[in-house]
């Protein structure tokens, strides 16, 4: 190989790296379609959870997920405004119900708890926690009512305690396909039905499903047919993350709030 040769080499290889590293800067920075964010949240979920009786939880404190912050209080779950304790209603549910893509503040969750002193709300909901875990978390807790946000996946079962870097991903691998698995093989429940017949027969309960068809909402409307259905969210966080953005936890203050007036004033009223 000639001087010249390998010189042209080199330099299209130092080319190469340069234009690599500045890719890698640009979607840190820019990230258009929110792919390096999520991954980042993701893995700070997982340095973060800890092992418990319903599955999994978090220790009480602040958490930085990237793009976004959680609070924790000391039962493990995320924080809700203070009010009487002699009224409690608990939130169950999944990411959704978590809140997962926003401030603590930001929460349909949170947001619909300002509206009523009167009541202790209590936020519950874990990523991809599934009807076991969702049972297990509803029995555990106890409340004068419960308020179960359904979603398409609680039928199916994603384990999320395993080892874990903590450092973040590279922004090109998030682009160009998954940096990691989110949990070990995902699968549907064989007992799924049993566990949420079981969840359901316990307590005094308001069921709010969005209308996304799927395996879960149609098994509800037909075993549960006082499950109220509220349209769903339009704005969601980004292009890789459908959680609901701010706006979309709005939209569901505004479809949400009027059924859970109805039932927090049956509930603390009486």
């Amino acid at each position: 190989m000639s001087q010249r040769t390998r010189h042209s080499v080199i330099l299209g290889l130092s080319s190469l790296i340069l234009s690599l590293f500045l890719l890698e800067g640009v979607l840190r920075i820019a990230d258009p379609l929110g792919f390096y964010a999520y991954r980042v949240g993701i893995r700070a979920l997982y340095a973060n959870l800890l092992p418990d009786s319903r599955g999994y939880t978090f220790g009480a404190g602040k958490y930085d997920f990237g793009s976004f912050g959680v609070t924790i209080d000391t039962r493990g779950n995320r924080v809700m405004p203070e009010a009487h304790e002699s009224c409690t209603i608990a939130w169950i549910g999944d990411s959704m119900t978590f809140g997962w893509g926003v401030e603590d503040n930001e929460t349909f969750a949170y947001r619909i708890a300002q509206g009523y002193p009167e009541a202790q709300f209590i936020n519950t909901g874990k990523a991809a926690y599934s009807a076991k875990n969702l049972r297990m978390t509803a029995q555990s807790t106890p409340a004068k009512g419960y308020i179960y946000i359904p979603m398409y996946n609680d039928n199916i079962v994603s384990p999320f305690l395993q080892p874990t870097r903590s450092s973040p991903p590279l922004a090109l691998r998030t682009y160009l396909g998954n940096s990691q698995r989110l949990g070990s093989t995902r699968h549907e429940a064989q007992d799924w039905q049993v566990d949420l017949s079981a969840m359901l027969s316990e307590g005094r309960w308001l069921i709010l499903a969005m209308d996304k068809p799927s395996p879960v909402l149609d098994w509800l409307i037909t075993e549960y047919p006082e499950t109220v259905i509220v349209t769903t969210y339009t704005q969601s966080v980004s292009f890789a993350d459908e959680h609901p953005s701010v706006n979309g936890h709005g939209e569901l203050v505004d479809v949400m709030e009027p059924h859970v007036r109805t039932f927090v004033d049956d509930i603390c009223n009486q």
